[in-house]
């Protein structure tokens, strides 16, 4: 299954992070397209949710915008 997050509204996109955490996330993810095959989702990560990891987030000055750590994957639980 592929998630668009241009198709989504805002509140469908804060379902799918909070779905992500309760499935064991620990990142603040970018809703880029989130790919999820069989019981693995792939999704970008920006940063760890703690406030060290938070104070250390990288950015780019010539954009002024966040980097990503890259792209991380995730096993679905299930219940």
């Amino acid at each position: 299954m592929y998630i668009n997050p241009n198709k989504m509204s805002a509140a469908d996109q804060n379902r799918i992070a909070a779905w992500l955490e309760r499935n064991g996330c620990r990142h603040y993810i970018a809703m880029d397209p989130i790919v999820i095959r069989g019981n693995v989702a792939e999704y970008t990560a920006l940063c760890r949710k703690d406030a060290k990891s938070s104070a250390r987030m990288r950015l780019n000055e010539a954009r002024d915008e966040l980097v990503p750590l890259g792209r991380r994957r995730l096993r679905i639980r299930k219940h």
